[in-house]
């Protein structure tokens, strides 16, 4: 196999003007965006000067969570900072060209080998649950959203996007999740662990598309004014389906009904 992604790094390194076409291959700029394709994603050039498209590679770059490119041998292309932090690492720079087995105990990151690996031959979308023993000894527990990623149309790696559970309270889970289906790249027909959605797909049947819609924008944190004004209806309505929610969900407030969709 033909070590592109360590091509990239090296042409990289040597300050080269000119881009090749491996390093092509493997731009991962942050003006670009980041758009589904097939059942994967691909990167774009914007067609617009507007500045406030979610899914461009800065802008995920800038959410809660950590987002990365890896080749199809899982070594790292580009990331975050937040990327670099969760795993100890000084910079995103520092991780170009390594792969997680330099940053985390073997025996503890076979499972994510194999699924990067099944992504790859598959060119299917998986979310899953991670975890990884790093350098400090500290245990890192993650979900982990991964896209096969593609180039014209052969897929060249991964793009992924994880969200650290260590810790993390029911708020900034609900923040991270939905700043990240605000990208696009995620809906609610998306497959979710089991063990941690059986509650959540059993609850999610039940509503309706109106109601799907509140919902989401109540765990963003809007009002029912700022909902209603959202969604073109009256603030009296949304509160009515905000009851409705609260019914079919066996919910006395409406931090019950945040608390029971997250979970």
């Amino acid at each position: 196999m033909v070590d592109m992604a360590g091509q990239w790094l090296e042409n990289k390194q040597k300050g080269r003007i000119h881009m090749t076409r491996r390093e092509k291959v493997f731009d991962a700029n942050g003006d670009l965006l980041v758009q589904r394709y097939k059942q994967g994603v691909t990167l774009v050039k914007p067609t617009s000067c507007d500045d406030s498209f979610n899914n461009r590679i800065s802008s995920i770059y800038n959410l809660p969570i950590t987002a990365y490119f890896l080749d199809a041998d899982s070594r790292i292309v580009n990331s975050n900072d937040a990327t670099a932090e969760l795993v100890g690492a000084s910079s995103f720079r520092d991780m170009l060209g390594k792969s997680v087995e330099s940053f985390a105990k073997r025996s503890s990151v076979e499972k994510v080998l194999a699924t990067d690996k099944e992504i790859v031959l598959t060119k299917k979308m998986k979310v899953t649950e991670e975890t990884g023993d790093i350098s400090n000894s500290v245990t890192i527990q993650a979900l982990s959203f991964k896209f096969p990623w593609y180039y014209e149309d052969a897929v060249i790696g991964i793009f992924g996007c994880s969200i650290k559970m260590n810790g993390l309270v029911i708020g900034e889970l609900a923040n991270a999740f939905y700043q990240l289906i605000a990208t696009g790249l995620l809906s609610f027909t998306q497959s979710l662990p089991l063990s941690l959605t059986t509650n959540y797909q059993n609850q999610f049947s039940q509503f309706t598309e109106r109601e799907k819609q509140v919902l989401t924008l109540l765990i963003r944190g809007k009002t029912a004014k700022e909902i209603g004004n959202r969604l073109g209806i009256s603030r009296r309505t949304v509160e009515h389906h905000i009851e409705s929610l609260k019914f079919k969900t066996n919910s006395k407030f409406k931090s019950d009904l945040i608390d029971k969709f997250i979970e």
